[in-house]
């Protein structure tokens, strides 16, 4: 991963002049991870889950798309699955004709159901793999997952300069995972099948756990999405084992993102070094000028204007600094006096001093104002969010009065906070969704027909909805079917309802 924003030519002469032009949001980097909203055009069909009603196992935990405490052994789990995305790649380069056929197999082979699936074709397939494959096994049992870059040391353009290319790499041995995963399932191979989802919940946790970027957990909730799925196409399958505590017991880290939205919610103040830890009033302005210098030499860099020379960097940023300092001057003493510091001592201060010190509170103040809401329970903090949103982001286009450096140096850093949470709820909510269809097939299996409502659910409760604390919606249809209605995830969110059928 390398961070580049962009802070064209037009926003530079904007913020000289009193015109900002907002910049792009951190939203696509969510939405190319997740998908976007915007692509839902037309409702499709109503999807239809056929199954066969399966009772809670006995012992309850038989069967774990988790490894229990008592299987776990020392050793790094991300190390065996970075060892196999290399294997991965060294079994392309020797197989490279072989390797494109592949992934044209693997694309037709997703649109048909386990059942349907030329086994042999597969089997075939996935022997490109099986060194890979191997090794990712080996990590299913392995109680740590460490990268080991100490990023919380990482200060100044060390932050942009980061490059993280494996965690994508992990989303293709999660593919393979997957085929293998619908190769059991559609060979009744249930305990491999679900030996090889263990696999899959352990490296998405692996993706997401080890370094705090949120491009990593989004990585992460990714490919336990598509470990979901899978397990979705498992409940389907003939005489499938219910997993009801199988759901249940998969840890919280398979769906966390709060603690790094709050790792990047702090790059503001981690990437512009000259504006945390201030010394005390009273320096000489040089100092002062200098840090404000240092300001838009790393917004240059940001900017990626690498093909300019360091010369007319260092002028570029001499100009505008300057240019901020005497502009700023006013507007940043009155905000320093609004925040209550001594009149007095903001009078004595330099131009240069008044900025640098008004433009890192305001850093703090906006950072402060995002990460608060992470601390309040889910079913609260989405409102506050998009609040805080609003009264940051301004309209593309829209020619807006500067208020403060920070609030442009957030515009340009901060995530988009919303979107990455609901990133981690969509995944709880998914988790929920198949929690409660397996209660619901329990309850079939002892009772021969689906129930009037889901608070009847009592040897396996219902779980309810993520997103609103309540249950999810229920409407019988009759004895061996009934509709299940999830809380929309966006406007013109489809399939939010599916159709439960139940065969004899």
């Amino acid at each position: 991963m390398r961070w580049k924003v962009f802070l064209g030519a037009a926003a530079m002469v904007a913020m000289a002049g009193w015109l900002a032009i907002p910049p792009a949001s951190a939203q696509p980097a969510v939405s190319s991870l997740q998908g976007s909203p915007a692509e839902a055009s037309q409702a499709p069909e109503i999807p239809v889950l056929r199954m066969r009603p399966a009772a809670e196992p006995v012992p309850a935990l038989q069967y774990r798309l988790w490894p229990g405490r008592l299987e776990l052994t020392p050793g790094n789990a991300f190390v065996r699955f970075q060892r196999a995305v290399l294997l991965m790649a060294q079994g392309g380069r020797d197989q490279s004709a072989a390797t494109k056929d592949f992934w044209t197999k693997w694309d037709e082979f997703l649109e048909l159901p386990p059942a349907d699936l030329p086994a042999e074709d597969v089997r075939s397939a996935l022997m490109f793999y099986r060194l890979a494959l191997k090794e990712a096994h080996s990590a299913r049992l392995l109680k740590d997952t460490e990268y080991g870059l100490p990023v919380e040391e990482f200060r100044g353009l060390e932050m942009i300069e980061i490059l993280l290319p494996e965690f994508q790499e992990m989303r293709s041995l999660a593919r393979v995972l997957q085929l293998e995963i619908r190769l059991a399932i559609a060979e009744q191979r249930y305990d491999d099948a679900i030996e090889t989802l263990q696999v899959g919940f352990r490296l998405g946790e692996s993706t997401g756990q080890a370094i705090d970027f949120l491009v990593a957990r989004l990585v992460g909730l990714a490919i336990s999405g598509v470990m979901l799925g899978e397990v979705e196409n498992l409940i389907q399958a003939g005489n499938s084992p219910n997993l009801y505590w199988a759901l249940a017991s998969l840890p919280p880290s398979t769906s966390e993102v709060l603690e790094s939205i709050r790792f990047e919610a702090s790059f503001m103040s981690r990437i512009f070094t000259a504006f945390h830890q201030l010394p005390p009033p009273g320096l000489p302005a040089e100092v002062w000028e200098e840090r404000a210098i240092q300001l838009f030499l790393d917004l240059q860099y940001l900017q990626s204007l690498n093909d300019a020379s360091q010369e007319n960097r260092d002028v570029n940023a001499r100009l505008l600094a300057g240019l901020a300092i005497v502009g700023l001057a006013d507007y940043s003493r009155g905000t320093l006096r609004d925040a209550g510091m001594d009149p007095q001592t903001v009078e004595a201060m330099s131009p240069a001093e008044a900025m640098v010190r008004a433009t890192a509170r305001s850093i703090q103040v906006i950072q402060d104002d995002f990460v608060k809401w992470s601390y309040v329970p889910a079913e609260v903090r989405d409102d506050y969010w998009k609040e805080a949103e609003s009264r940051l982001n301004t309209s593309r286009g829209k020619r807006q009065p500067v208020a403060d450096l920070g609030r442009i140096m957030a515009n340009l850093l901060l995530p988009a906070m919303q979107s990455a949470d609901a990133a981690g709820t969509r995944t709880q909510q998914t988790i929920a969704r198949l929690v409660t269809i397996e209660a619901i097939r329990d309850y079939v299996a002892k009772q021969g027909q689906v129930p009037q409502r889901l608070d009847q659910l009592k040897d396996l409760p219902a779980w309810p909805d993520p997103y609103t604390g309540e249950p999810f919606g229920y409407e019988r249809i009759d004895d061996r079917s009934a509709k299940l209605t999830r809380t929309e995830r966006w406007s013109d969110d489809p399939e939010v309802t599916v159709i439960l059928k139940f065969d004899e």
